[in-house]
């Protein structure tokens, strides 16, 4: 676990009070409320109330005391002559933003409030970032965004509407860094090799050494690729959780070369972009290594500094299905040589909602290998079609109707002409959000959909995750044309979230279903650090529902709290994992009707190492497994750790795998080959078959597991 003292954080302090009277002088700044306040027209001001040209428009207002501790913002009405800086309606916001010398601290500061339709948005100098200890705000609730450079920006809530409220102690990381030194297989220092991220842009070149050091952006890769010249490019993951990531010394070897021919039936006709990916059998993204255009009548490209493995090629011209994908091994010791043929042909298609053309609906199409995706544009009688050149069976998003998207399958395609008609069954799930004692609609709610559809003779069947949009009378409408099991988990504010499984049969027409929510009763969770500071916007998890999701995502709030709502008298499991990793599991009992209810704190171990997981089948082979485990007698499932370790708990095709960002603990573990069999090593509290022990307590540690005979999917699931 990589730790650094608070005066390296960047933090955020936040606490809300009745607002003060503000100084007697300072800067006013008015703008336009489309633009950042500081942009408007500012001047200098005296007092507490102050005149301004009326306008026809409402405005924005931004006042900054003038020893630069109190900013205070509002908004000044259509045709308003003052500005009172003392109204009723104010309330203060404690704000003190610090960050890492070393990274450049101070520096100008960006910092936008919003409040459903209106946002303001206003920047601070160097020394008025420094300098600010409040906000003054009109009372209500917030977001608050911060940002600085070479910072992660902090994004915070602010509720203001009652007095005394504490989000003290939200923090925001520096950006990651990621440092290292490129050699040859001889350990010389190979100069000018590029560290790119997956999408292929630059991050950093090394120096005459080798080293590097690159900061990743805000939104950071879980891997990076080396590139140098003459050598084979390496891709190599990081933890974009921690500050300051060491990637060591990284040896590169010679670079093989791939050359492709690519044939077309009329080579003359129009360019084409050619586009080589790394296919990584244990990542789901593929990484962007190189793009090449060939012209008319250019039929050979040649790829260079490549190492050994899957690789992807795909060629693309310039309408929208002009697209192929071949996949290509390149061996250490054989010639690297493909021939890859275009054939065009026209596809034409139909896309129909029941017995009606779709005439606002959209296709995204899918490539094989999910190496290119492609809108289509649906005329008004519902055909789609075009020059295409992917043969085979493809996949397609089909979204009939606004928020309601469909996985369909084509037939084989790459006669010419291809036809593919989609029909989607015009059925849905309908109801409305209520409260179980009153039937009042209820306000705010959020419903997460998971179906698990029924086999099909198109070879259909998966599952599909999506949210459902809730109008403001609390009715919702899910399309549910294919037949199989929908899962709705509802959410509500002072309301216990409710799961809810429909079953829809191949023959079922609409379903009306309510979803009634109960209050329940509240418990307020207080999440800390074993020093006992409040952890901010940990994630709060319940349940599994499928192989890769939790049953509920929530999170707690800046100050560290999380207010769980539940029946009463029942216990709820709960997995809390903060943002820097570790987690902690806490069997909460709720209280009954009328009785008090103190705080529990949940305490959050420090990160203290990782565990490197072997497993091995029952022939001592190396095999893909899920991975289960067992913390400190509580059971931790992959869908629930995998926000943990952020990645699928898995093995790859070596048996290898890592468990990162780990508590120290008795960790149990056990290799498992789906769902079911996960369920019932649980079920049986770990008794159908020895479990592999190893204790965590600083570094790494290592274990060998025993898998079961891996299941064969049936073919056809997408």
């Amino acid at each position: 676990m990589l730790t650094m003292t608070a005066s390296l954080l960047t933090f955020l302090i936040v606490a809300a009070t009745a607002a003060p009277a503000p100084a007697a002088d300072g800067r006013l700044c008015l703008s336009d409320l489309k633009v950042s306040v500081t942009e408007g027209t500012c001047r200098k001001v005296s007092g507490s109330t102050f005149e301004v040209e009326p306008a026809a428009n409402p405005r924005h207002f931004l006042w900054l005391s003038p020893d630069g501790k109190t900013v205070q913002i509002g908004t000044v009405p259509s045709d308003a002559t003052t500005v009172d800086l003392q109204s009723k309606d104010e309330r203060e916001v404690k704000l003190q933003l610090r960050g890492d010398p070393t990274r450049g601290w101070p520096a100008g500061t960006e910092l936008l409030v919003s409040r459903k339709e209106m946002q303001w948005r206003f920047n601070l100098s160097e020394a008025e970032a420094v300098r600010m200890e409040r906000l003054i705000v009109p009372a209500g609730q917030y977001a608050l965004e911060a940002r600085t450079e070479h910072h992660r920006p902090i994004r915070a809530r602010i509720d203001v509407t009652t007095a005394g409220q504490d989000l003290s102690r939200v923090r925001f990381a520096p950006l990651p860094r990621v440092h290292g030194k490129v050699v040859d297989t001889e350990a010389k220092p190979i100069g000018y090799a590029t560290v790119a991220l997956p999408d292929g842009s630059l991050c950093t070149t090394s120096d005459e050494q080798g080293a590097f050091l690159c900061e990743l952006p805000e939104r950071s890769p879980h891997l990076v690729v080396i590139h140098a010249s003459g050598y084979g490019s390496r891709e190599l993951k990081v933890d974009s959780t921690r500050n300051y990531i060491d990637l060591g010394t990284i040896r590169m070897s010679k670079g093989l070369v791939l050359s492709v021919k690519i044939s077309a039936d009329d080579p003359d006709s129009k360019p084409v972009k050619a586009t080589l990916l790394s296919d990584l059998p244990e990542e789901y993204e593929h990484t962007l290594l190189k793009t090449a255009a060939l012209e008319p009548g250019q039929d050979q490209i040649r790829y260079e500094n490549l190492s050994a493995g899957r690789y992807i090629l795909l060629l693309a011209g310039t309408e929208a299905l002009e697209r192929l994908t071949t996949a290509i091994e390149i061996a250490e010791s054989q010639e690297n040589a493909a021939v890859v043929k275009i054939e065009p042909f026209q596809l034409k298609g139909r896309f129909l909602f029941g017995d009606e053309p779709v005439r606002r609906g959209k296709l995204e199409v899918i490539g094989p290998d999910h190496a290119w995706r492609e809108q289509l544009a649906v005329a008004a009688d519902g055909s789609f079609g075009g020059t295409m050149w992917q043969r085979g069976s493809l996949t397609a998003l089909a979204h009939a109707e606004a928020n309601m998207s469909e996985l369909v399958h084509s037939p084989a395609l790459g006669t010419d002409p291809s036809t593919w008609e989609i029909r989607i069954r015009n059925r849905a799930i309908i109801g409305k959000v209520i409260d179980a004692s009153s039937k009042n609609p209820v306000a705010g709610a959020r419903i997460g959909l998971m179906a698990n559809f029924d086999r099909s003779e198109d070879g259909g069947g998966g599952n599909l995750h999506s949210s459902v949009s809730v109008a403001p009378d609390s009715s919702f409408r899910i399309l549910a044309s294919r037949s199989g099991k929908y899962q709705l988990t509802t959410t509500a504010p002072g309301y216990t979230p409710k799961v809810m499984e429909i079953t829809v049969g191949a023959d079922d027409a609409d379903k009306s279903v309510d979803v009634a929510m109960d209050r329940g009763v509240e418990r307020v969770l207080e999440i800390v650090t074993s020093s006992g500071a409040p952890i901010p916007e940990a994630m709060v998890m319940e349940g599994v529902r499928d192989e890769v999701n939790p049953q509920v995502i929530q999170k707690a709030g800046a100050d560290g709290k999380y207010n769980l709502r539940g029946l009463p008298g029942e216990t709820r499991l709960l997995y809390i994992i903060p943002p820097a990793g570790s987690f902690a599991v806490a069997r909460v009992q709720m209280h009954r009707e009328g009785q008090p209810a103190e705080p529990l704190r949940v305490v959050i171990p420090p990160v203290a190492g990782e565990i490197h997981v072997r497993a091995i089948d029952p022939d001592d082979q190396p095999a893909p497994a899920r991975i289960l485990l067992r913390y400190n007698g509580e059971f931790v499932p992959p869908a629930i750790l995998r926000f943990v370790t952020k990645g699928i708990l898995s093995t790859n095709r070596s048996g290898e795998g890592v468990l990162a960002r780990l508590p120290a603990g008795a960790y149990e573990l056990w290799a498992v080959g789906s769902l079911a069999d996960e369920q019932l090593v649980i079920a049986s509290h770990g008794s159908v078959r020895p479990a592999a022990r190893v204790g965590l307590s600083a570094g790494p540690s290592s274990v060998t597991v025993a898998a079961p005979k891996r299941e064969v999917r049936p073919s056809g699931n997408p």
